[in-house]
């Protein structure tokens, strides 16, 4: 501790001792003091000296601890082998490899895709996709958008059900194009 009775934020990362933090799972970073034993973090708790938390957080930032050190939790690259289970280990660069080629399977297809859409549409979706940084359209399911999975009421659903099955719908919530379908429950 400091002469001010604050813990230091200068302590290298991993050594023993309290250290000032705060928490990642959400936007409202709420600060906290991690102690460290024999390279282990043991405790997580409310930074009372945080200006913006002032030692308050929900229990997520504490039971973190909880998943970092889970026995089950994944340390390195798995492949699907068989039925839903089962897999094996494999390297990092045999991982980094599929996803370089899923990748690139991917984007030939989605090129693929669309240049079989009109360029106003593909122009839309590409405006939207990069507003909401992820996909420009979702699908709409049992009256629910799975972008935003906001339930279409009222007068919204209303004038999606009526609309023309050529018309582009949006979702009023988050924006994205609607794909309908058999199960978009209208």
């Amino acid at each position: 501790m400091s002469d001010t009775g604050r813990i230091s934020n200068e302590a290298v990362p991993g050594s023993e001792g309290d250290h000032i933090t705060f928490c990642r799972i959400c936007s409202v970073l709420c600060g906290f003091v991690a102690t460290v034993r024999d390279g282990v973090v043991t405790d997580m708790r409310g930074d009372v000296a945080n200006p913006y938390s002032r030692g308050h957080h929900c229990v997520k930032g504490p039971a973190i601890l909880d998943v970092t050190y889970d026995s089950d939790r994944v340390l390195y690259p798995l492949k699907r082998t068989g039925a839903p289970g089962e897999f094996s280990r494999v390297s990092w660069d045999d991982a980094l490899a599929d996803i370089a080629d899923s990748t690139k399977r991917h984007t030939a297809t989605r090129a693929e895709v669309a240049g079989a859409i009109s360029a106003p549409l593909l122009s839309l979706y590409d405006r939207i996709r990069t507003q909401t940084g992820s996909t420009g359209a979702a699908m709409l399911k049992a009256r629910q958008c799975q972008g935003c999975r906001i339930e279409l009421y009222g007068n919204e659903l209303s004038a999606v059900r009526n609309a023309d099955p050529h018309e582009v719908v949006r979702c009023e919530n988050c924006g994205r194009i609607l794909v309908r379908t058999a199960e978009s429950g209208l």
